[in-house]
């Protein structure tokens, strides 16, 4: 019979090793302008946070505060992994989940040792393989409250880059504009 402090017991316990229950549908698609993460295949991998990086979530722009939780993991295929040999100041290394979950993650729950604006952390896997397409996901902090309430989320998904003209494509165009007027002061 499952009496209260059954329960109470139950729910903590179920909410203490539930840090790490992210499966690959735990994690929303989005477009990131400022974070970006290395070859998702590789042992060795970098994430980095610019500053004034943004997210866009169901069509809404936010600026992100932080990141605390960084995953690999498929929705095709499956991952296998052995323990990381680094992780950033107090991240901790979760491992592959169950065959069901195929995700690896680090997390962190120290908002101090998070990943900030203007950071780039670096992770190291004792090996890593891999069928099906690998995707890297997030635990995402916004500055402000979501659509739906808090300010946290998982999320994967492209990296848009901001577009910056090269100087030769500039120099292009301006050739063209002058093209353009010293045609038509020509032709009047």
């Amino acid at each position: 019979m499952l009496t209260m402090k059954n329960f109470i017991i139950l729910s903590l316990a179920a909410v203490s090793t539930g840090a790490f229950a992210q499966s690959a549908n735990s994690f929303q698609a989005v477009t990131f302008e400022g974070l970006t993460a290395t070859e998702p295949l590789s042992n060795n991998f970098n994430i980095s946070l610019s500053s004034g990086a943004k997210v866009t979530l169901n069509g809404v722009k936010y600026t992100i505060k932080d990141v605390f939780g960084v995953f690999r993991f498929t929705k095709t295929g499956t991952i296998t992994s052995a323990a990381s040999s680094l992780a950033p100041n107090s991240w901790k290394f979760d491992g592959v989940q169950n065959k069901n979950t195929n995700t690896i993650g680090w997390t962190n729950n120290n908002k101090s040792n998070s990943l900030s604006p203007g950071e780039s952390f670096d992770f190291k896997l004792g090996s890593f393989a891999a069928t099906g397409a690998v995707l890297t996901g997030y635990h995402v902090r916004v500055n402000g409250n979501l659509a739906g309430g808090g300010d946290t989320f998982f999320a994967y998904g492209p990296t848009v880059p901001a577009p910056v003209p090269e100087p030769a494509t500039i120099a292009v165009l301006g050739l063209g504009a002058a093209a353009l007027l010293r045609r038509k002061k020509a032709a009047k």
